[in-house]
């Protein structure tokens, strides 16, 4: 198992697919961005040469099996070496550990949401009808609006449902891209 975290490499920085961590944001010095351009310039001929070629109505035969080609290409470079594969190897590792992770921190979470999850699986249809039987009953003001939505949320479902505006009680808050926090609270800081 490698040394990431949920996504992150030892220094922090996000994962690649292929599970090495990215590149630190860096300058360019003048001469990267001399060959930035050029490559921006190969770019934009390479568009122009791709619409003409595609155009060219004689070597529409050419043209589908050209990108079949290329995909094949690009899957064959992606496997062809033991390195690229031991990448992915990784890579696919360390999504099934999270995979595993993750489903640890849903099987104790969902037993205490469950009259919450319960409560929300058609409260709008709920509201609606009985929206709809204050209208006929005519009473229609705001109180009576609240007294009925309170009615059916209890305070209980309320708590649990608000508590998801803070983010320090996402049950799933570790596993967050944007989570880069290690966790330093003591000998049990590897496991959930």
């Amino acid at each position: 198992m490698s040394n990431a975290r949920y996504g992150y490499g030892p220094n922090g920085r996000a994962l690649k697919k292929d599970g090495t961590e990215r590149k630190a944001r860096r300058t360019l010095t003048p001469e990267e961005t001399i060959a930035q351009l050029a490559e921006a310039e190969a770019r934009a001929y390479a568009g122009i040469g791709r619409k003409i070629l595609s155009a060219a109505d004689s070597l529409s035969g050419f043209n589908s099996g050209l990108a079949i080609f290329k995909r094949w290409v690009n899957e064959c470079k992606a496997v062809a070496s033991v390195d690229k594969r031991e990448a992915r190897r990784a890579y696919l590792q360390a999504q099934i550990d999270m995979l595993d992770s993750k489903g640890a921190v849903a099987e104790e979470f969902l037993p205490g949401a469950q009259d919450a999850i319960e409560t929300i699986n058609g409260l709008y249809s709920r509201i609606g009808r009985e929206y709809q039987a204050l209208v006929k009953s005519g009473d229609t003001s705001p109180a009576s609006v609240a007294d009925m939505i309170r009615g059916e949320i209890s305070d209980d479902v309320l708590e649990i449902v608000e508590s998801a505006n803070n983010p320090e009680t996402d049950p799933l808050r570790d596993f967050r891209r944007d989570s880069g926090e290690e966790d330093t609270d003591g000998e049990d800081s590897d496991t959930l």
